[in-house]
């Protein structure tokens, strides 16, 4: 939740928000979606852990690269799996649906 809470980019206050550079500093400096990603598979049976992981996984997945990270990480296979055998649990088919739009920004991605 803290990092999910640290990319998000609510400050009215000023023009532009930092929400990019905190995203790309918690994925290169703390291996965030390596983390994340492969606790995937660890707690595949606690659905509220996996719905703020997937949502996670959706807002640090800022670049190309890093959707990329997520796809060679098994995040893509993972995902297809919970939409295959979860249908029945809407906010893990919500988080995941929506982690699916994150990650179609890379046209790699797509194609796969």
């Amino acid at each position: 939740r803290v990092w999910v809470a640290l990319v998000q980019d609510d400050d009215i206050r000023v023009p532009f928000g930092k929400a990019h550079d905190h995203a790309r500093e918690i994925v290169e400096s703390h291996e965030a979606l390596k983390i994340l990603t492969n606790s995937l598979t660890k707690f595949k049976d606690d659905t509220e852990l996996l719905c703020l992981m997937l949502t996670a996984l959706a807002s640090l997945s800022v670049r190309n690269e890093y959707c990329q990270e997520v796809v060679d990480g098994g995040g893509l296979q993972f995902i297809h799996d919970i939409l295959l055998n979860h249908r029945q649990k809407a906010d893990l088919v919500t988080k995941s649906l929506t982690l699916i739009k994150v990650l179609a920004g890379n046209d790699k991605v797509k194609s796969d």
